[in-house]
């Protein structure tokens, strides 16, 4: 899971806020986590629990995105 306890909790109030205020940013970061994920190196930037998160907030994205 996702922790919350190393400093996470601001990044993931960021990353929500983003995707109620700038969601576009969220495709960037989409784009940077792809990357990021290409490579043992790039996985081990990501804080744990990222890969259960993360997609959660792209399906929004793309709820939001689709809503008229």
């Amino acid at each position: 899971a996702f922790t919350m306890g190393d400093g996470s909790s601001g990044l993931m109030e960021s990353v929500l806020t983003a995707l109620t205020s700038t969601p576009g940013a969220i495709d960037d970061i989409d784009r940077l986590v792809k990357r990021l994920s290409t490579t043992e190196q790039g996985r081990q930037v990501l804080p744990p629990g990222w890969d259960e998160f993360w997609p959660s907030v792209v399906e929004a994205r793309s709820r939001l995105a689709s809503r008229p």
